[in-house]
């Protein structure tokens, strides 16, 4: 199933115009000491190895992974037939466990192959999609064997250290800091709050999730991606700064003075989840069931 994302047709995920295209055609893109940085458009297809890529043709590649899905599909049907010859009071299973992040981000036509999967599912009678606990619920459970997965995660060496290391273990003390403090905010301020409070306790919200992302202490150990120096201070920078406007935002609350400038500014710049809620991080929220 490894090799279902690999097609030369496919979009390819690392050839991004802003290190492809010439410099002068894409100026605008580019940062203001004239860095290539990535753009999000990308245009080429994998290509087979040795050989020049081409231009990439949504409709071929969109193609190609509706047939993958019912290859897929089929490949699954014949494997169940063949076990269900060999069961004699079970319904036999097929697991199919895969990394999300493929499907849709490495692999751009992965969300149509899931589509496609399901939809030529519907056309066949003898099979059904479920998830684990729903296949467990239907049998007896005290049949089955039950055991402990050993500690693993997909970083480097299949072990933690791309999370926690002497490189980024001095990230969680700030992390956790900041999370027992946006706690507090949305305790305190757990009543009606004037715009820009709401504005600027929000904001603090994106500012702490931004510092969490998992992504900053697997680029700052730089051995997993063997990634280069700058790559490391990159990730590093990031998180002291999304850290430093958190704290900024605390204690601008706490003083109850908030710049307009600064808090506009970082809502333009740092705009993910547009709809958060600062009530979310109140204790109450997480025992109102």
């Amino acid at each position: 199933s490894g090799n279902y994302p690999r097609n030369s047709i496919f979009r390819s995920y690392f050839d991004d115009s802003g290190f492809e295209l010439p410099a002068g055609s894409i100026r605008p893109f580019l940062s203001a000491n004239g860095m290539r940085v990535a753009t999000g458009y990308k245009y080429q297809t994998t290509g087979e190895e040795g050989q020049n890529k081409q231009l990439y043709n949504v409709g071929q590649g969109m193609n190609a992974a509706r047939e993958k899905a019912r290859i897929f599909l089929d490949n699954r049907i014949k494997t169940l037939r063949s076990a269900r010859l060999l069961m004699s009071e079970k319904l036999p299973v097929s697991l199919c466990a895969y990394d999300a992040d493929f499907f849709g981000r490495f692999w751009y036509e992965g969300w149509v192959f899931i589509e496609e999967l399901f939809r030529a599912a519907s056309e066949h009678v003898d099979i059904q999609f479920m998830t684990p606990s729903e296949y467990l619920s239907r049998l007896e459970i005290e049949n089955f064997q039950t055991i402990t997965p050993v500690f693993s995660s997909q970083g480097f060496n299949g072990y933690g250290e791309s999370y926690l290391d002497s490189s980024n273990d001095w990230v969680y003390r700030h992390l956790l800091r900041a999370g027992e403090r946006m706690v507090e905010l949305a305790e305190r301020f757990n009543g009606e709050s004037d715009d820009l409070r709401e504005r600027a306790l929000n904001q603090a919200a994106r500012e702490m999730l931004l510092a969490q992302s998992s992504d900053w202490v697997r680029i700052i150990t730089t051995g997993e991606y063997h990634l280069t120096r700058e790559w490391s201070n990159y990730a590093r920078n990031r998180v002291e700064m999304h850290l430093r406007n958190f704290t900024t935002f605390y204690e601008a609350l706490g003083s109850d003075y908030i710049s307009t400038r600064f808090l506009t500014e970082l809502e333009q710049k740092n705009n993910i989840f547009p709809d958060i809620n600062y009530r979310i991080f109140q204790r109450k929220s997480f025992h109102s069931g």
